[in-house]
């Protein structure tokens, strides 16, 4: 959960770095909700993986629809950026699809961790 957190201020912080230097143009608005988005989504994953794994008998339905469901609140969160009149939209969608792959490369490389053992 603390690499969760770490990995959030990094890459917001290095977003609105990006904003700073005026590599993109988005709001600053956009770029915290973009990722107070995925921290939530990331956090309710985890616990969800956490709490499903805890049970003898899990399929890998139940795994799958995690991300299904994810895929599906990822999609109603740009719903109204995509039929905004905003002049950066494709700049915010790219933002978003972009910093999503981020964080699930980052979430994979947490997760497939293996636990050190100590001597």
């Amino acid at each position: 959960m603390k690499k969760t957190i770490y990995i959030f201020i990094i890459l917001t912080l290095s977003n609105l770095v990006l904003k700073k230097i005026k590599f993109i143009q988005i709001e600053y608005y956009n770029i915290i909700t973009i990722h107070l988005f995925f921290l939530s989504i990331t956090i309710i994953s985890q616990k969800t993986y956490k709490y499903l794994h805890q049970k003898p008998n899990i399929s890998a339905l139940h795994l799958l629809s995690i991300n299904i469901s994810r895929i599906i609140l990822s999609i109603i969160f740009l719903w109204p950026i995509i039929f905004s009149e905003n002049l950066f939209k494709k700049q915010i969608i790219v933002n978003f699809v972009i910093t999503y792959f981020i964080y699930l490369l980052f979430e994979s490389i947490i997760q497939n961790q293996k636990p050190k053992i100590s001597k």
